[in-house]
């Protein structure tokens, strides 16, 4: 489940850590031991858990950068025009045991500096008031494609979130 490839590169996650390999030779490029890797690009590759955000390099897989995450339900990766883009959840009640949490929330995408990992723009949309779709959420240069109640599309230079409720993943 977590091969990724970007470039000349392939890239997964063993039993002894995340993989660099060589797609022409198959041969290690590299190895080392961090988080799952969410998504990857020639500049660098995501990695997440509950507890921490990385950046590693594709040159050599050191860590670039680690901070917190600012949401508590990460779902999305996109590195889009030297920026990473996260998406996901906040801590969210409706007041109803049943429709409480996170997923039940509005979904947020948070800009992070490719180089230093700060974060310099976030956006937040309404409640659709409906939890997310069996999809994942997809990305162009200017939008992210959420999949809430239908498809909501994120504009990046904007800020404006538009909606779509009957078109789907």
């Amino acid at each position: 489940m977590s091969l990724r490839a970007s470039g000349d590169r392939v890239y997964y996650m063993g039993n002894k850590g995340l993989f660099c390999l060589d797609l022409a030779s198959g041969k290690t490029v590299w190895q080392t031991n961090t988080v799952p890797v969410k998504t990857v690009s020639d500049e660098g590759l995501i990695c997440w858990d509950k507890k921490r955000v990385f950046l590693v390099s594709a040159d050599d897989g050191k860590v670039v950068w680690s901070h917190e995450p600012a949401l508590v339900g990460l779902r999305d990766a996109f590195i889009l025009g030297g920026s990473v883009w996260l998406g996901g959840f906040k801590p969210y009640s409706t007041g109803n045991k049943k429709y409480t949490g996170p997923v039940w929330g509005p979904y947020f995408a948070v800009e992070r500096s490719l180089e230093t990992g700060e974060i310099t723009k976030e956006i937040a949309q309404e409640n659709p008031g409906h939890h997310h779709r069996c999809y994942s959420s997809r990305a162009t240069g200017r939008y992210i494609l959420g999949g809430r109640r239908g498809t909501e599309f994120l504009d990046l230079q904007t800020g404006e979130v538009l909606w779509h409720s009957w078109a789907r993943g």
